[in-house]
Order: structure tokens, then C-alpha cells, then sequence
């Protein structure tokens, strides 16, 4: 899976398919933990893990 350098989703931790992930590049991690329960626990209790194959709708 191609993720683009650019992007935080290197450091995302809500992926089903975790050991697939490549590694993130050598730089300080540029995104912040979440500090609320729904944005840390609540939104994999709602829907669960997102898969790498997930596209947002048109």
C-alpha cells in the first residue's frame, strides 16, 4: 500500500490491517494523540477498524 509522504496517516492507528503498514518516515510524528474519548475510543466502538481498501464516497 502506496501512502502518500505528505500525510499524517503514517501515524494513524485505527487500520485493520496493521501489520501491512509501511513504516513512517524518519521525522518528528507531526500529529497530536487525541485527547477526547470519542475521537480516541468511541468512533472503533461505532463503526471499527478501517481498512487501508476504504475510499470516501464520490
Amino acid at each position: 500500500m502506496c501512502i502518500d509522504e505528505a500525510s499524517s496517516a503514517y501515524w494513524f492507528t485505527g487500520y485493520r490491517e496493521e501489520d501491512d503498514l509501511p513504516q513512517p518516515p524518519d521525522i518528528p510524528r507531526p500529529v497530536a494523540d487525541a485527547r477526547t474519548w470519542l475521537l480516541s475510543a468511541g468512533w472503533i466502538r461505532a463503526g471499527g477498524l478501517i481498512s487501508m481498501a476504504e475510499r470516501p464516497r464520490s
